[in-house]
């Protein structure tokens, strides 16, 4: 059975227990893995998602793709082992605006930064306002908060978007630790 179709038995069987939450780490949403390769993602979420040339020049390695009407925006990045030989493509960060996702301290979309704060306080966390390229000013409303965080064994880290104090969009990113993987 592929990842895809788990998923949704997954998601179902959690509307028919009435629960409303699907737990993030800091490597996985939904069926996303960070750090697998495009063909495994492929393969296991049942995408079919590609790069063009054009891609490469414009460096767009990002995709939306909709699986179960839930969202998620992938972006990929090249990977290259410590021999400097290029190993593909590579699922670099998962993000998703959806409030059934939590991070196992129940944070997720709708959250607050207090709630954020106090939840990896303990954590290295960086605060900024997000920047409009265009006016050349910050943008009050809107902020990031930065998480470097290991989820049991697993290091890497949450990115939360903000507007107004409540989360807005979830991201985790990679942390690739094993060269060795293809």
């Amino acid at each position: 059975m592929s990842i895809k179709s788990t998923f949704l038995i997954f998601l179902l069987s959690l509307g028919l227990n009435g629960f409303s939450q699907v737990h993030i780490d800091t490597h996985r949403i939904g069926p996303f893995t960070v750090g697998k390769s495009l063909e495994d993602i492929n393969e296991e979420a049942g995408t079919n998602i590609s790069f063009s040339a054009e891609d490469n020049v414009k460096f767009d390695f990002s995709r939306k793709v909709v699986i179960t009407g839930v969202e998620y925006r992938l972006v990929f990045q090249d990977y290259y082992n410590m021999n400097g030989t290029f190993m593909g493509k590579r699922l670099y960060s998962v993000s998703v605006s959806n409030d059934i996702f939590k991070t196992a301290e129940e944070i997720g979309v709708g959250s607050t930064r207090e709630e954020i704060i106090a939840a990896y306080g303990n954590s290295d966390i960086c605060i900024y306002s997000n920047w409009d390229e265009t006016t050349g000013k910050r943008i009050p409303q809107k902020t990031s908060i930065s998480v470097d965080y290991v989820d049991g064994n697993n290091p890497g880290g949450y990115l939360f978007e903000l507007e107004n104090n409540k989360v807005i969009e979830v991201m985790i990113n990679a942390s690739y630790q094993d060269e060795t993987k293809g």
